[in-house]
């Protein structure tokens, strides 16, 4: 700021100064004062490619998506060339917030111009149409790509995965080695939180064998967090356990969750108090109650219980609260989980209105709980809406009462 102000009393023309002027739009944008950026932005004469990207991806990223769009139709009535940056950033955002029509809109821009050729503004696309559900349209491309690299090959894999097809994730990443691609430590954990997402514990402990055994690099908690949910949901839980126990790098908050969601689901209570306490220890529960429509939010989720307990019997699963409260309490508790509150915050801002097969997206950076996806199931089925979740390992698809997971997940 100092510098922008030093410019301007000193009377030099850093508006006709590319470069100065770009670099001052691209220091604005990263500091997040997106308002100063575009008055610096306004005044520049010649605009160069870099103004515009900074300015486009700061809009992006700050979620104007329209003014974003606005920019980029902006541009390319210019002669500027657009560049394999600016596509794969901007893909990258609607990936994030699965818009998947503007995705659509950059992807068909891309088969234009030379840089759309560039691996990784198709590896951009690939996972674009992943991260919306869009298998078939994903799967098209990786196969019409002329090259792919370990990144492409990595995008395919965590994209099925998430939807549920471990064997075709496991497949790929057998193809993968055949093609003498060696795979890195983000494409081990993609075949990883495959195999263990579908009940696949032989081959999921082949590949983390695999990746112990490479010298090139050592496996990540994130790594170690895959096998001990192949082995809890496989039952084997004190292998889980004793593993966490002995791995050499920190247990995080999300392995104990994860050997804590096992332990629910086979019923080890003794096991499930021990690591839950543990939780207790490191993680406290804070929910957010800031929203102004959060009074609203609550009001509607309780319309939808009643109607679910009187159409279909619904019951909470006060299992999934962790702590030592009254029923109450815990049903409380269980209706401020985020994927219930995006619920219904869509519901609140009309989705209760919408037309029947009408899809919302919802999407968070944890695992759904088993009581939420009971929630989910029965509102597909008395609302007739879908509603697709991407949570921390997979989509799911509820319709109709029943979701793509097959319950399993």
């Amino acid at each position: 700021t100092q510098i922008h102000v030093f410019l301007i009393t000193s009377g030099f023309p850093y508006s006709v100064k590319t470069v100065i002027a770009g670099s001052l739009v691209d220091f604005y944008v990263k500091c997040g004062c997106l308002v100063e950026a575009r008055r610096v932005f306004d005044l520049i004469e010649q605009k160069s490619v870099i103004s515009w990207s900074s300015l486009i991806l700061g809009y992006a990223q700050e979620e104007n998506l329209a003014e974003a769009m606005e920019l980029f139709r902006q541009l390319r009535e210019r002669s500027l060339q657009v560049d394999g940056f600016v596509l794969s950033s901007m893909m990258g955002v609607f990936a994030d917030f699965a818009l998947v029509e503007q995705g659509k809109q950059i992807h068909a821009y891309a088969a234009k111009v030379p840089s759309g050729l560039d691996t990784s503004v198709s590896n951009s696309i690939v996972d674009m149409y992943l991260k919306c559900g869009l298998i078939d349209e994903a799967t098209e491309l990786f196969n019409e790509m002329p090259v792919k690299n370990v990144v492409t090959w990595t995008v395919i894999i965590t994209g099925y995965g998430k939807h549920g097809l471990a064997k075709e994730a496991v497949g790929l990443f057998r193809k993968m080695l055949l093609d003498d691609v060696e795979p890195d430590g983000v494409a081990y954990l993609a075949v990883l939180s495959a195999c263990s997402h579908s009940g696949l514990v032989e081959e999921s402990q082949e590949y983390f064998s695999r990746l112990c055994n490479d010298k090139r690099m050592k496996p990540r908690i994130e790594h170690y967090s895959c096998i001990v949910d192949s082995l809890g949901r496989a039952g084997r839980l004190d292998e889980a356990k004793n593993l966490i126990e002995s791995m050499p790098v920190k247990p995080s908050i999300a392995i104990w969750q994860t050997l804590l969601s096992a332990c629910r689901v086979h019923g080890d209570l003794e096991l499930g108090r021990e690591v839950g306490e543990i939780l207790l220890r490191l993680d406290g529960d804070n929910p957010d109650d800031t929203h102004p429509l959060t009074e609203k939010i609550h009001q509607v989720l309780m319309e939808m219980e009643k109607r679910m307990k009187e159409e279909l019997g619904f019951v909470y699963g006060v299992k999934y609260a962790l702590r030592d409260i009254q029923e109450e309490s815990k049903e409380e508790s269980l209706r401020v989980h985020s994927e219930k509150l995006a619920i219904g915050l869509a519901l609140v801002r009309g989705g209760l209105n919408e037309q029947p097969g009408k899809v919302i997206r919802v999407f968070k950076n944890l695992r759904v709980c088993g009581d939420c996806h009971e929630f989910i199931k029965g509102l597909s089925k008395i609302l007739k809406l879908v509603f697709v979740v991407r949570d921390a390992t997979r989509f799911h698809r509820f319709e109709g009462g029943v979701c793509s997971c097959g319950d399993y997940w």
